[in-house]
C-alpha cells in the first residue's frame, strides 16, 4: 500500500487504519521512514543495540515483513513524530504495537526462529522500556531469549551462522537481557552465531598510516576466542561479564555469600576472566590508540557505528572494576564475625581498584560527553552502579578524595538526567541518587570528625546496583526496591567509616594534562583501557595491621 504524504490522503488512512483495520500495510511514505530512520540511526543504533545493519535499512523495512516495520514504528514514535501523522502520533503508535504484537506472539509462540521475529521482539522491548513499563520489557526479552535458545539447540552443530542479521539479532538479544538479571546463558559454541561485523577502525587523526587496518579487521574471525573481534565484539565480550557480575549481585541480595578471596570464589572467577579478556585483545582497542584529543566532534559523529560500541567498552570496563570491588560488597555484605577474618592487603586492594576504576570511568565519561552524544541507557546502568562507590568515598576525611567523589556524584546526575530525556524510566535512578545525595548531606551534619557512622538505606543502593523488577501482583510495573513513606525516611544500615583511603591517581592532573598524556600515547595508558602499570600509583605505605583491626567499616543495624 503506497500512501502519499498530504494530509487529505491522512484522514483517510487513518479512517481504515485505526477505525475498521482492513488495511493490511499501513506504511509511512518515504519520506516519513526516512526521518524515523534517522531517529533510529541517531537515538538508538548501538545505543544500546547492533540490531540492525544501517546499509539499506530503509529499503529492508520495506521489503521485509510487515511486523518487523509496525514494531520499528512503535518504537521510533516513542521518540520523534512526523507531520505525516498530523497530531495522530499517540494513535498511529498504539496501533503500530497492537498490530506487532498480535503477529510476533502468535509467530513466537509457534517457534518462528527467524531473525525478523527476534528483532521485533526487541523493537518492541524497547518500545515497553521507553515508556516505562519495565516488567513487560523484561518479558519480551525474555521471550527472545527463548527462541534464541531453541535456534542454537536446532543446529545442527556448525560453529557458528555466517548471516550477520542473525548474528545481530542473536547478540542484541543478549544485551538486552543484561539489562535486567540475565536469564540466557553464556554459552558460546556449536549454533551460536559469530559477533556481528564491526566497521572498520578509523583512520588516525591527519595520517594514512592505518588504511590496511580496516582489510586485516575484516578477514579476523569473529568469535569469542579471537583477538581481534571487532569494535562489537570487544563490547560483548565485556556485556557477558556484566551480565554474570548482575547475577553475582543478585544472589549477593539474596544473602548468598562467599569468601571472595578462595579461588573457586565468583569473585576470583570473575577477576580472571577480565585478565583473560585484557590478555586476549587485540592493542588496538587499547584507550590510548584511539588518540582522542586529536580527534573532533564531526569526526566522531561520522563514525558513530564504530565510536558508540568504543565509548560503551570504555565505560563497562571500569564499571565491572568498579562494583567488583565495591566497599558496600567487601566491607558490608561479604562480613562476618564468625568466619575468617579477610586478609589486610586484599582489603586494601579493593579499596585501591575501586578508588582507582571509578575515578577512571568518570573521567573517561566527561572525554567521550565532550564528543559526542551518549543517551545509552546500559551505559546509565554502568555509571550509576560506579557512583554508588563514589557516594561511599565521598565521608572520606581526605578533603582530596572527598572533593573528587562529590564532583563524581555531580557529574552521574548531570549524565543520568540527560539520558532520562530519551529513556525516561532513567529518572527513578536520577531520583535515587537524589535521595542518597540528601541523606549524605544528612550524615555529614550529624558526624563532622573523623570515623564517621554512616547510616544509609541499602534498597537505594540496591536500586542503582542491581534494581528488582517488580510484577503486577506487587502493584508495580516498574523496577526498584519498592520502598514508599516513612520506610524511606529510616535508613536501615550503618557503617563506621574509618577515614584513611588511598589515592589511586596523581590528584593534580587536571583534564588537560589528562588528554596532553593520552596523546602523547604514555605507558600509563597502554593497558586495556586505563589499568594501573606500576604500583607507584597507589600509596600503600599507611597499609597496617592497625589500620584494619576492627575493620576499615564496622558493620551495624
Amino acid at each position: 500500500m503506497s500512501l502519499k504524504t498530504g494530509s487529505s490522503h491522512l484522514k483517510g488512512w487513518y479512517l481504515c487504519a485505526f477505525q475498521h483495520q482492513t488495511c493490511l500495510r499501513p506504511q509511512p511514505t518515504q519520506d516519513t521512514l526516512e526521518h524515523f530512520v534517522k531517529v533510529y540511526k541517531t537515538k538508538i543504533h548501538f545505543q544500546p543495540l547492533p540490531l540492525f545493519s544501517l546499509d539499506r535499512l530503509e529499503e529492508r523495512l520495506l521489503d521485509g515483513p510487515h511486523f518487523l516495520l509496525w514494531s520499528f514504528m512503535a518504537l521510533t514514535l516513542m521518540l520523534s513524530t512526523h507531520s505525516f501523522y498530523d497530531g495522530q502520533r499517540t494513535v498511529a503508535r498504539d496501533f503500530y504495537t497492537r498490530k506487532a504484537e498480535e503477529v510476533i506472539s502468535i509467530l513466537a509462540s509457534e517457534g518462528d526462529i527467524s531473525p525478523e521475529v527476534t528483532q521485533s521482539l526487541c523493537l518492541i522491548a524497547l518500545k515497553h522500556l521507553n515508556s516505562q513499563q519495565v516488567t513487560r520489557a523484561w518479558m519480551t526479552a525474555g521471550t527472545a531469549a527463548r527462541l534464541e535458545a531453541l535456534r542454537v539447540l536446532s543446529s545442527n552443530n556448525t560453529p557458528s551462522s555466517t548471516d550477520d542479521s542473525v548474528s545481530r539479532a542473536h547478540w542484541s538479544v543478549f544485551m538486552l537481557e543484561r539489562l535486567f538479571v540475565p536469564t540466557m546463558p553464556d554459552a558460546f559454541g556449536p549454533g551460536v552465531p559469530d559477533f556481528p561485523i564491526s566497521p572498520p577502525k578509523p583512520l588516525a587523526p591527519q595520517s594514512t598510516l592505518l588504511t590496511t587496518v580496516p582489510e586485516r579487521a575484516q578477514t579476523q574471525p569473529r568469535t569469542v576466542l579471537s583477538s581481534d573481534p571487532g569494535i562489537i565484539g570487544v563490547h560483548l565480550r565485556l556485556v557477558s561479564i556484566w551480565g554474570k557480575l548482575r547475577s553475582y549481585l543478585h544472589s549477593l541480595r539474596r544473602g548468598v555469600t562467599e569468601k571472595p578471596w578462595s579461588p573457586d570464589s565468583t569473585q576470583t572467577k570473575l577477576n580472571i576472566e577480565l585478565i583473560e579478556h585484557e590478555a586476549l585483545i587485540d592493542s588496538s582497542y587499547f584507550l590510548s590508540k584511539a588518540l582522542l584529543p586529536s580527534r573532533t566532534t564531526a569526526e566522531i559523529s561520522s563514525h558513530r557505528e564504530y565510536w558508540d560500541p568504543f565509548m560503551a567498552s570504555q565505560i563497562i570496563w571500569h564499571a565491572i572494576h568498579a562494583v567488583l570491588n565495591h566497599p558496600f560488597v567487601h566491607l558490608f555484605l561479604l562480613r562476618s564475625s564468625r568466619d575468617i577474618p579477610p586478609s589486610c592487603l586484599f582489603l586494601q586492594q579493593r579499596i585501591d581498584m575501586a578508588l582507582f576504576h571509578t575515578g577512571s570511568l568518570f573521567r573517561i565519561l566527561q572525554s567521550f560527553m565532550d564528543l559526542m552524544n551518549i543517551v545509552d541507557p546500559m551505559v546509565a546502568d554502568f555509571v550509576a552502579a560506579a557512583a554508588t562507590v563514589s557516594w561511599f568515598f565521598q565521608f572520606s576525611a581526605d578533603p582530596k578524595i572527598s572533593r573528587r567523589a562529590r564532583e563524581e556524584l555531580d557529574k552521574c546526575d548531570e549524565f543520568l538526567s540527560h539520558v532520562a530525556e530519551t529513556w525516561p524510566h532513567v529518572n527513578q535512578k536520577v531520583e535515587t541518587l537524589r535521595k542518597l545525595e540528601a541523606l549524605a548531606n544528612e550524615n555529614r551534619r550529624q558526624h563532622s570528625d573523623e570515623g564517621s557512622n554512616i547510616r544509609f538505606r541499602s534498597a537505594w543502593l540496591w536500586d542503582l546496583l542491581n534494581p528488582k523488577i517488580q510484577s503486577t501482583q506487587n502493584g508495580s510495573l516498574h523496577s526498584g526496591s519498592g520502598t514508599s513513606g516513612a520506610s524511606e525516611k529510616n535508613p536501615d544500615s550503618e557503617m563506621y567509616l574509618k577515614s584513611h583511603f588511598v589515592m589511586p591517581l596523581h590528584d593534580d592532573q587536571d583534564s588537560g594534562q589528562i588528554r596532553e598524556s593520552m596523546a602523547s600515547g604514555q605507558d600509563g595508558m597502554d593497558s586495556l583501557f586505563t589499568m594501573p602499570g606500576d604500583l607507584d600509583l597507589f600509596n600503600i605505605e599507611l597499609l597496617s595491621h592497625d589500620f584494619f583491626e576492627n575493620g576499615l567499616w564496622d558493620q551495624g543495624y
